[in-house]
């Protein structure tokens, strides 16, 4: 099959033999794969990763092959997956990911979707699933959230929000300081913790989103005298981020961006669109 995988210094998209699946795991036929930062960071060499590895962690597709003792969907069913595998590994970095054809996870990583559900919109869960990491910090009514950054992330980040009922959103990239209840970090850069505790109220909260490998730089004065705390998050509920994706309560359309092939991989990384999201189609 084919495969966009780096070796070293080089990502090339390389013949590959095609996976099988072990017991209790499920091998997807790849129809589309979104491309996130993560990936752009693995290919730069700026994140830890297998090597080699096959790319890619946002996908939709098909059921096509069935483990020994996997409680899976049939054969056909389309599906989405949670690439945060049980044992801790991330498709695209540790294992190989979704860039392909073909992958294998554990069954229990795929979800599936309602049939008609477009291809797009299904390998958009794990992103919504990644933003509704934001309310598992319980946040309250009428609490005022700044959701600090710009472009896609933020976006979907204030659309997840108020999807659930969040409805003082604030998306700017830089605020002064304003007393939000909580704030939102979505744009790594070394001094956004600062930038953030100038942002949040005394005893507020600040979420930090970001999975980008940054060292963050933290003013322990400062965070001591606003008695903040700190909230890093990673994932919110997988089959909740699907139902929001096709029930019509996220509209995402404007955030879906162009399919492209494997080969076209290396434009992206060096020009990424952070305004909507890419997706690759192996096929």
């Amino acid at each position: 099959m084919r495969a966009l995988r780096r070796r070293g210094d080089a990502v090339t998209v390389a013949a590959v033999p095609r996976p099988s699946p072990g017991p209790g795991e499920v091998r997807v036929r790849v129809e589309l794969a979104g491309v996130c930062r993560t990936d752009l960071q693995v290919a730069r060499g700026e994140l830890p990763a297998a090597d080699p590895v096959t790319l890619g962690h946002e996908l939709a597709g098909t059921v096509d092959a069935v483990g020994r003792g996997a409680d899976a969907p049939p054969p056909g069913a389309p599906v989405a997956v949670m690439p945060l595998l049980p044992d801790g590994a991330m498709l695209g970095v540790d294992r190989d990911g979704a860039f392909a054809e073909y992958v294998v996870v554990p069954a229990v990583c795929v979800h599936r979707v309602p049939p008609g559900t477009p291809w797009a919109v299904a390998a958009y869960a794990e992103p919504v699933a990644a933003a509704l990491a934001v309310t598992t910090i319980g946040l309250r009514p009428g609490e005022r959230v700044c959701v600090m950054g710009r472009g896609r992330i933020a976006r979907l980040i204030e659309g997840v929000l108020r999807a659930r009922g969040v409805d003082r959103v604030v998306v700017d990239p830089a605020p002064a300081d304003a007393a939000f209840d909580v704030v939102v970090e979505t744009s790594p850069d070394v001094d956004v913790l600062a930038r953030a505790l100038r942002a949040v109220r005394r005893r507020g909260r600040v979420v930090v989103r970001s999975r980008a490998p940054v060292t963050l730089q933290l003013d322990l004065q400062q965070a001591i005298e606003r008695e903040a705390a700190l909230h890093p998050v990673r994932y919110g509920d997988f089959a909740e981020a699907i139902e929001l994706l096709t029930d019509g309560e996220l509209p995402i359309e404007p955030l879906l961006g162009p399919v492209r092939p494997l080969e076209a991989f290396p434009d992206l990384v060096a020009a990424a669109d952070e305004a909507v999201k890419t997706f690759l189609s192996p096929r």
